[in-house]
């Protein structure tokens, strides 16, 4: 066993909770389960403004060391001296290679230990355009022993901007204990006159038009004209542009203005309560990792109508709901797919809802991810150790 087996893995993060966005969550999920197998430190970097500081932060089940820096750039410094001070480690994790990767990296070489980064939605694909950000992520990626993507595009993008280590996919986990099929909540349907509504569609996620919003809405503008009773749920993401989105549809189609009901961004026990309003639940993204929510829904027992690319096809290829899935960036197919769900019997999309929560409750764990991180980071820490005795022997 290599001696460094009993040190700790440092994780450096972009947000924790009470950070909002489904990367804090996952984070957390995937800290929690690593908490219990192994000693960990977690170091969440923040661009707040404010003068450079180090705090512990308790708010959560677990303790946080929280950098906040007036830049980037200063929060990479802080948290590469506090990777140094903090060490030895036996291994480093960064979230989001371009917000993490580089400290990870010049921390990693300094004291000669592997590193892994993680990539779990866009950062890839948008901070490799980005001058202010382009140099530091590609040296990470090129250095990194271990890149891991949510999803399998992500590992294929990894490669393609010069990552030399190991590329592997791990897909997030769900909790299928809080997300599970329950009934519909009275409340919400009489104070959103639901009761009598048939279909009821939901969307969620981030509303820029690469997630799919816009598409959502056309789909569901077709829909109305074969249920005209139907209602889209549309809870906002991170991102605050749904109202302007909305606002411009609807100024297009005002008779719906009853029929389109928005949320703020929910927390993860009301997001429960709104899976299981709904009939159906759209995710028409044009690209993305591993979405959450797809996860969520499906183990709320909801059919889940999905784009046919990035990490939804990674959830539903192979599934009982993979003819669920649809050519990305076209809404016709959105509301073609959901008019076939709809007029088949109950009992059928019964079947489609039971299917879906049992593929993703069996297969996308939380435990199962935290398992992968931990034999990845095994073998990464064996390897180095077999590297350093063959250069001493020699």
């Amino acid at each position: 066993m290599p001696p460094s087996a009993s040190l700790p893995v440092a994780l450096v993060t972009p947000v924790f909770p009470p950070d909002r966005g489904g990367l804090a969550l996952a984070v957390a999920r995937l800290t929690q389960q690593l908490q219990c197998r192994l000693p960990l430190d977690v170091i969440a970097l923040k661009h707040t403004g404010s003068t450079p500081s180090v705090t512990v932060s308790t708010t959560t089940a677990s303790a946080v060391l929280r950098v906040e820096a007036s830049s980037w750039g200063e929060a990479h410094q802080q948290a590469f001296w506090l990777l140094r001070e903090r060490g030895p480690y036996r291994c480093l994790h960064g979230i989001e290679p371009s917000l993490t990767g580089f400290p990870v990296a010049l921390a990693a070489r300094y004291a000669s230990v592997p590193y892994v980064l993680t990539s779990c939605g866009n950062d890839l694909q948008r901070d490799c355009f980005d001058p202010e950000r382009q140099a530091a992520l590609l040296f990470a990626l090129r250095h990194a022993d271990a890149v891991v993507g949510a999803s399998r595009e992500l590992c294929r993008l990894a490669g393609m901007l010069g990552a030399t280590g190991r590329i592997q996919w791990i897909p997030d986990g769900v909790d299928n204990q809080q997300f599970r099929p329950l009934l519909p909540d009275e409340t919400w349907l009489a104070e959103l006159s639901l009761k009598n509504a048939f279909p009821q569609i939901g969307c969620i996620g981030e509303t820029r038009q690469p997630q799919g919003l816009t598409l959502a809405l056309r789909a569901f503008a077709l829909l109305r004209r074969q249920y005209p009773q139907a209602h889209l749920l549309v809870i906002r993401g991170s991102h605050t542009d749904a109202s302007s989105v909305l606002s411009a549809f609807l100024a297009r189609h005002p008779q719906m203005r009853s029929a389109i009901h928005e949320f703020p961004w929910l927390p993860q026990e009301r997001l429960v309560a709104y899976y299981n309003l709904l009939d159906v639940f759209w995710y028409p993204a044009i690209n993305d990792g591993l979405p959450a929510v797809v996860l969520e829904a499906l183990a709320c027992g909801r059919p889940v109508i999905a784009s046919r690319r990035g990490g939804t096809a990674d959830i539903l290829t192979g599934s009982p709901l993979a003819p669920l899935m649809i050519p990305p960036g076209n809404p016709l197919a959105l509301a073609e797919m959901t008019l076939r769900l709809l007029k088949m019997e109950p009992e059928r999309r019964a079947y489609w809802a039971k299917a879906g929560r049992e593929w993703v409750t069996t297969r996308f764990t939380p435990s199962a991810e935290a398992s992968a991180y931990l034999t990845l980071y095994d073998k990464l820490i064996a390897l180095r150790h077999r590297r350093t005795l063959k250069n001493s022997d020699s």
